[in-house]
């Protein structure tokens, strides 16, 4: 059993996951090996994540493998910042979900649909957390945020 877990990069996976991947092509398993994928994306919905998806699962056919699923997981940029909550509970309860149907289908050894799912918080307030959170990086690495939206001379 193979896991990649990656974040969204470009709509794609990191280039060098790429490489890594390009590399494995070649090994020629001894038994059948079953590959799930989990992308993480900053985008609020999950669906982004659908190319690279496919990618893994392409891959997999040729490589000689057996996709068995992933998750598209929208809003990765404010999963780190919500304190432990009840199991089942808050913004993080429907990716929490969505990672524990796949953990169940790895143990028993079954393919899942692709799922795609998003932080469950109004897309406005995430969109707001965003801006804010970008403002303060500026901030703290010695930029000023009028010049946000500064054309280069």
């Amino acid at each position: 059993l193979w896991v990649f877990s990656l974040p969204l990069y470009v709509d794609s996976v990191p280039g060098h996951l790429l490489s890594c991947l390009l590399n494995l092509e070649g090994l020629k398993p001894k038994r059948e090996r079953r590959v799930y994928g989990i992308v993480n994306c900053g985008f609020y919905e999950g669906i982004q994540a659908e190319p690279a998806l496919l990618l893994l699962q392409n891959w997999c056919r040729k490589a000689g493998l057996i996709w068995s699923g992933g998750a598209g997981i929208g809003g990765g940029g404010c999963l780190t910042h919500f304190p432990s909550i009840k199991e089942g509970r808050g913004p993080v309860a429907g990716i929490r979900k969505t990672l524990q149907v796949m953990a169940d289908s790895m143990m028993q050894g079954k393919q899942m649909e692709n799922s795609y799912v998003s932080v469950g918080m109004p897309r406005s307030l995430y969109k707001l957390a965003a801006e804010m959170g970008w403002r303060n990086q500026i901030r703290t690495n010695g930029g000023r945020t009028a010049d946000l939206g500064k054309q280069p001379d």
